[in-house]
Formats: C-alpha cells, sequence, structure tokens
C-alpha cells in the first residue's frame, strides 16, 4: 500500500508503467500531481503559480472549493511517450470555470476548453501516432456526452440521442474507454424506478442492462480483443452485488457474506478479467479487494474505512491499484497506491512550494 505522505485530503487516480517505472497521478489538496516510483515528479496546478492564489486546503469546506481564490486542480490520467510525459484533468482557471486541460512535462500543452463544459473522467491515451484525450461532458437537462480531443482541439462529439432516453436530463455518464477511433460511453438512465445501466459506442446505444426490482450502475467499461467487458453492481432490497459484464451478458456476479460487494475498476490481460471494489456491511464502507477472475486475491483495506478504487494496472506479475481511504464520515481523504499488497510512501511533493492558505 503506498500512502501519500500529506496533512492535505489526498486521493490517487491514474498508473502507468513505462519500462518499469511507475507513474500515477492524483491530487493533495488542490494540488494536482505526477509521481515517478514513489517520488514527487511534477506539481500541475497553473493558476498557483501565475497568480499566486494560495493552495487550496481542506474537503470540509466545501464552498470553498467552489468559491475562494485558492488553485484547484485535479490530474485523471498519466501517459507516458519516450521521455514525455503526459496528464489529462481539470484546472480551475477563473474561480467560477473548470477548464479540461493536457499537460506535458509538468506545464500546460492545451486548455481543451474554456471550462463553458463540465467535463469530467477525462483520460489521455496514444493512437494512430497521436495523443489524445477523451472526457465525460454531463451538463443539467442535456443528455451526456463524450469529447474525443487530437492536438488540443475537439475531434469528435458523441452526443446520446434523446430517443434512446425515457429523459434526457435523468441520464448520466459515469466512464469512458477509448480504443483507436472508437469510444465507449457507460452510464445510467435514472428515469426508471430503478436505474438502468446502459453502453454507447460512438454514440449509439450497444447494451442496456436491467436488473428487475433494482438497479442497475457500470462504475468502469474495458475493451480487449472486441469484447467488451463492464463492471458495475445491481441493487436489490437494499444490498448491492458486484457484476461483470461480457458483451452486454453477465459474465459472473462476486457476492459477498457481508451483504455489500460493487466493483469499481476493471482491466484485461490475456483473458483475464482484474477487478477492483470492496466488499461490507456498509454500502460504502468496508475493505477493498481485487478479484482475478472472479476470486478474490487481493484484500486491500481492514474494512474500517471509507474506500474507493480509482483505477488498476497489471504489468508483469505486479497489479497496482489506485484509490483512497477515509476513515471517518466527513473527515479528509487518505490517498493510496497499493502493489501486490506492499505498503510504500509516496513522497508529500513540497506542497508548500506556492503560497498557501
Amino acid at each position: 500500500m503506498i500512502t501519500l505522505r500529506s496533512t492535505l485530503p489526498s486521493q490517487v487516480d491514474s498508473i502507468f508503467v513505462s519500462n518499469g517505472d511507475v507513474y500515477v497521478t492524483g491530487r493533495a489538496g488542490g494540488q494536482a500531481l505526477i509521481w515517478k516510483n514513489g517520488e514527487c515528479l511534477y506539481h500541475l496546478n497553473e493558476s498557483c503559480r501565475t497568480k499566486g492564489w494560495p493552495v487550496f486546503a481542506s474537503d470540509a469546506d466545501v464552498d470553498g472549493f467552489y468559491s475562494e481564490e485558492k488553485c484547484r486542480a485535479w490530474a485523471t490520467s498519466v501517459f507516458v511517450s519516450g521521455k514525455d510525459v503526459y496528464a489529462a484533468g481539470i484546472e480551475d482557471i477563473s474561480q467560477e470555470n473548470w477548464a479540461a486541460t493536457l499537460w506535458k512535462n509538468g506545464e500546460v500543452l492545451h486548455r481543451l476548453n474554456n471550462g463553458e463544459l463540465d467535463a469530467h473522467n477525462l483520460t489521455v491515451f496514444a493512437s494512430h501516432g497521436k495523443i489524445r484525450v477523451v472526457g465525460l461532458v454531463n451538463e443539467d437537462k442535456l443528455p451526456p456526452a463524450a469529447i474525443l480531443w487530437e492536438n488540443g482541439k475537439e475531434s469528435r462529439r458523441y452526443t446520446l440521442e434523446e430517443q434512446e432516453l425515457e429523459e434526457p436530463e435523468s441520464a448520466f455518464a459515469s466512464s469512458v474507454f477509448a480504443l483507436d477511433d472508437d469510444v465507449y460511453l457507460s452510464g445510467f438512465d435514472c428515469y426508471y424506478a430503478g436505474e438502468v445501466a446502459l453502453v454507447w459506442k460512438n454514440g449509439e446505444l450497444l447494451h442496456r442492462f436491467t436488473c428487475k426490482a433494482g438497479t442497475a450502475e457500470i462504475s468502469s467499461i474495458a475493451v480487449s480483443d472486441g469484447d467488451l467487458y463492464s463492471v458495475g453492481f445491481e441493487l436489490k432490497g437494499g444490498r448491492s452485488t458486484a457484476v461483470v459484464w461480457k458483451n452486454g451478458d453477465v459474465l459472473y456476479r462476486i457476492p459477498s457474506k457481508l451483504y455489500h460487494s460493487r466493483a469499481e475498476t476493471v482491466y484485461i490481460l490475456d483473458k483475464d478479467v482484474y477487478v477492483t471494489g470492496f466488499v461490507g456491511r456498509d454500502p460504502l464502507k468496508g475493505t477493498a479487494m481485487v478479484w482475478k477472475n472472479g476470486e478474490a486475491i487481493y484484500s486491500l483495506t481492514d474494512g474500517n474505512s471509507y474506500v474507493g478504487t480509482g483505477s488498476i494496472l497489471v504489468s508483469g506479475s505486479n497489479v497496482y491499484v489506485s484509490g483512497y481511504e477515509t476513515f471517518d464520515k466527513g473527515s479528509d481523504s487518505i490517498g493510496r497506491l497499493w502493489k501486490n499488497g506492499e505498503n510504500i510512501e509516496l513522497s508529500c511533493c513540497d506542497i508548500l512550494t506556492y503560497p498557501h492558505y
């Protein structure tokens, strides 16, 4: 378990392994950060450097997070090509608008929008020799959309057709996955008595997952060898059960004797399906888990905290999982990165480099 040594609320989001080096993105307070092999590589907050805004400090200060002049950024994805390190995420550029942003080697390469859209869950990747970014857009009273940027410009936008949804404003996009020229989007429609999970490919409805007398939600999707894997949970009678779907059909369920189980992220390697999530008596509090082909291989926490996993990556014989852990409701989160269950510390990245609160 890699722990972020910081007194600020923190979270670790994305993992990338290149030539044996492990890169991760995340945040501490309002600072977006990239680590390499556990040591701080880049601070990404441009507003801290150019405007002199102090760093946002506490998750408990929810109103201040959105209104006060404090620099905030969040890097949700990292990708390495040769000697260049790319990160995608969002940065507060005006105290009112969050700009979708692509960074290269710690500096802003492109502002992908002007903050006029609520873009999130951004992922940076390479395709056809180009660096691309894909992200989600959820706007009030509009159907969800996926946007693909190429060389800093919007290349394609897939807005979900309204006729596929009972009410456009009732739908929400939860995850996005891009492979070459195809963009997959998952989400759910809340119009029904229970939420209905949905998957779209290039803007067209591909799968609809129903759960009789209950709710179905998808947290993450992945494509491998032409097969589409989706993970999430079904909720019936107040009890959630982790589910893995393959090409629209249930591949298997992962029930828990502790009452609740939920699947949060998925990674496919050589037909093996790696899934992260948690089990517990509380729908949010429990033990963070890693399953391989439906069988538990790691218990990442002791079950006494509120946990969330953000991504999973398998490289060689190593399994990496990112996320966060919170020990009391309302308290600050602690960023985590697990490698085969081993505990390593991330440096705190000198959080006082820029003016502090």
